[in-house]
């Protein structure tokens, strides 16, 4: 099987990543953020993550404000 080469229109433009710098074909990239499938899928788990934790604190609000205990500390989420 022939190699493509760049100058073959058929060949696979492979661009780098900005989240890891890894070389991955242009057409991997995700649309809108521009960045690999392994990159999109951290920054996914990143921001549920966040979201549940904003959430969380969201319903510990009207808790603390309705005078709970507060002399117990809450733990951070991890």
């Amino acid at each position: 099987m022939p190699r493509r080469t760049a100058a073959d229109p058929s060949a696979v433009r492979r661009v780098p990543c900005p989240g890891c710098r890894a070389e991955t074909p242009e057409s991997r990239l995700d649309r809108d953020l521009k960045v690999c499938p392994a990159c999109r899928q951290e920054l996914r788990r990143e921001t549920c993550a966040w979201l549940q934790q904003l959430a969380g604190l969201a319903v510990l609000g009207p808790v603390l404000e309705a005078g709970a205990r507060t002399d117990t500390p809450i733990a951070p989420a991890s």
